[in-house]
C-alpha cells in the first residue's frame, strides 16, 4: 500500500474544501475530539461519501460502488455474513493469487492479515461507503432469496403499516391509481411496494376513521386517525389529496409517549440494525448481549427486542426469575422449561438470568436469535464462554430519546 497522503490536502486540491474550512474543522476537532474527517462531516463541509473518496485517495486504493450482480459469489463465500458485518468488508473478486476485498475501513490491518493467512490469497483493498457495503452484505448473505423478486411481491396493508412503524418512518403513505395501490416510506433505504389486491377493503380495518370526508378545498383533507396494530394503536396525523382517477395518502405517526410501547413496535430500532439482526439470525445462532451505560435501561428493554426484529407475529419467550411484562410471554427457568425450549423452535429468546446459577450458554442455543442481559458487573469477561459475539447498546439522550448501536464484541 502506498504511503498515505494528508486527508485535508486531498480535499483541498480536489476543490471540496477551502483553507479556511480546514482550519475550522481542525478547531472543531481540538474542541470535540474524534477524527478530522468526522469534524468535516459534523460541520456540514463535506458528505460521508466525499470523505470515503478522500480516504481511498489517501491510501491509494480504488473507491468503488459495488453491485451485487458483479460480485464473484465464490469469493464472497470465503467469509461468513457474520464476519462481513463485523468488519464491514466483503471479498468481491479473485484474480490468480489475489483476492479483492471491498471495505469501509482500510485500517483493519490485523483483520486483513488474518484473512490472508486463512485463505492463502494476497489481499487487495477497495473502498466503498459503509451504507453501500451494508446493502451488499444484505444481498449476498441475507435471507437467501431474490431481493428483486421480494420487492415486486405485493404487501398486505397491515404488513405495510407494520414495516413503516418498524422503521420509525417520520412519514409514509399510499398512492392509488385506479384500482391499483402501492405503499411508500420516507426512508430512502426502502423500496416502494405494491399493495395486495384487497387493499381497499383492508384499509378501513387498519386505519380508523377511513375514508375521510371529501374536502371541497382543492381535494385536500386532513384528520387524526388510529392505526391499529396487534396489541397496540398508534395515533397518526393523516392527509389526503383526492382527485379523479387517483389519490395520495400521507401519514405522520405520533411516536412520542411511553418508551416501552415505542420499542415494542420496533420503532426505536434503526432499520439497518433490524436488517443486520435478521441476517445474523438467518445465519444460524446469533447471540447478542444487551448492555450500555444504563444497565437498568438495557434490562428493561431486553424482553421487548424480539418484537422489534419480527413485528409480524414473533414466536418468542422471555426467561427470567424476576418480574413480568404485560404482553410478553415470561417463563420461570425451571429445569423442565429449560430442557423443553429447543423442541419449540422459537424465533427468538430474551434471557435475564444469573449466568452463575443457570446454564445460560445452553439456553442461548435454543433459538436462532437470542438477546441476553448479564447481571454480573464484569459482563465482558463472560462473552467468550457464552459464545456471544455481538453487543446491542441502548443509550438515552437528555430529552429521553433512545438510540442504538450494534457492534461486534471483539471490536
Amino acid at each position: 500500500m502506498a504511503e498515505k497522503r494528508n486527508l485535508g490536502r486531498i480535499l483541498l486540491e480536489s476543490g471540496r474544501v477551502t483553507e479556511a474550512e480546514i482550519e475550522e474543522a481542525l478547531e472543531y476537532q481540538r474542541l470535540h475530539g474524534g477524527f478530522f474527517g468526522q469534524a468535516l462531516i459534523a460541520l456540514g463541509l463535506v458528505t460521508r461519501e466525499e470523505i470515503d473518496w478522500a480516504l481511498a485517495s489517501q491510501f491509494d486504493i480504488p473507491f468503488i460502488f459495488p453491485r451485487p450482480e458483479a460480485v464473484d459469489r465464490d469469493a464472497a463465500a470465503l467469509v461468513s455474513g457474520d464476519w462481513a458485518l463485523a468488519h464491514l468488508a466483503v471479498p468481491i473478486v479473485r484474480t490468480g493469487t489475489s483476492l479483492t476485498v471491498v471495505c469501509a475501513n482500510p485500517l483493519q490491518q490485523e483483520t486483513f492479515d488474518e484473512l490472508r493467512a486463512r485463505t492463502g490469497y494476497e489481499i487487495e483493498l477497495a473502498l466503498a461507503s459503509a451504507a453501500r457495503i451494508r446493502e451488499l452484505i444484505e444481498h449476498l448473505y441475507g435471507a437467501g432469496h431474490d431481493g428483486a423478486e421480494e420487492a415486486r411481491a405485493p404487501l398486505p396493508v397491515a404488513e405495510f403499516f407494520a414495516r413503516a412503524l418498524e422503521r420509525h418512518a417520520e412519514r409514509f403513505g399510499i398512492s392509488v391509481r385506479g384500482r391499483a395501490a402501492w405503499g411508500w416510506f420516507s426512508d430512502e433505504a426502502d423500496r416502494r411496494r405494491p399493495l395486495a389486491d384487497d387493499w381497499a377493503a383492508a384499509l378501513p380495518d387498519a386505519l380508523q376513521p377511513f375514508p375521510p370526508e371529501r374536502s371541497t378545498d382543492g381535494g385536500l383533507v386532513a384528520w387524526t386517525a388510529a392505526l391499529k396494530q396487534p396489541g397496540y394503536t398508534v395515533a397518526v396525523e393523516a392527509q389526503a389529496l383526492v382527485g379523479a382517477g387517483g389519490a395520495e395518502y400521507m401519514f405522520r405517526p405520533r411516536y412520542a409517549g411511553d418508551v416501552g410501547r415505542a420499542i415494542a413496535r420496533g420503532a426505536a430500532l434503526p432499520p439497518a440494525i433490524v436488517a443486520d439482526l435478521r441476517m445474523l439470525a438467518h445465519a444460524g445462532n446469533a447471540r447478542v448481549v444487551v448492555a450500555g451505560e444504563e444497565p437498568e435501561l438495557a434490562r428493561a428493554l431486553l424482553p421487548l427486542l424480539p418484537a422489534c426484529v419480527r413485528p409480524d407475529g414473533v414466536r418468542a419467550v422471555h426467561l427470567s426469575d424476576d418480574g413480568e411484562l404485560p404482553g410478553v410471554c415470561t417463563l420461570r427457568p425451571s429445569p423442565d422449561v429449560l430442557a423443553a425450549l429447543p423442541a419449540f423452535h422459537f424465533d427468538a429468546l430474551s434471557v435475564d438470568l444469573p449466568a452463575d446459577e443457570f446454564p445460560v450458554a445452553d439456553v442461548l442455543g435454543a433459538a436462532p436469535l437470542s438477546f441476553v442481559f448479564l447481571r454480573e458487573g464484569d459482563w465482558r469477561s463472560r462473552l467468550d464462554r457464552l459464545g456471544i459475539r455481538w453487543i446491542l447498546a441502548p443509550s438515552r439522550s437528555e430529552r429521553g430519546e433512545i438510540s442504538w448501536t450494534l457492534s461486534a464484541a471483539s471490536t
